[in-house]
């Protein structure tokens, strides 16, 4: 998928390890734009979709 779709590879990748760190209730002090966390305040691109 990497190949094909690199940007939405590299999105999942970052939602996976965002999903691991958050199933434990561990306390993280990090900037707010360190990935994965980028994806939790950066907008949609609305035209994504019809790319």
């Amino acid at each position: 998928m990497l190949d094909a779709e690199p940007k939405f590879a590299i999105f999942l990748k970052k939602l996976e390890a965002l999903k691991v760190m958050l199933q434990q209730r561990t306390t993280l002090v990090l900037p707010m734009d360190a990935s994965p966390f980028d994806l939790l305040v950066e907008a949609p691109d609305p035209n994504a979709l019809s790319e």
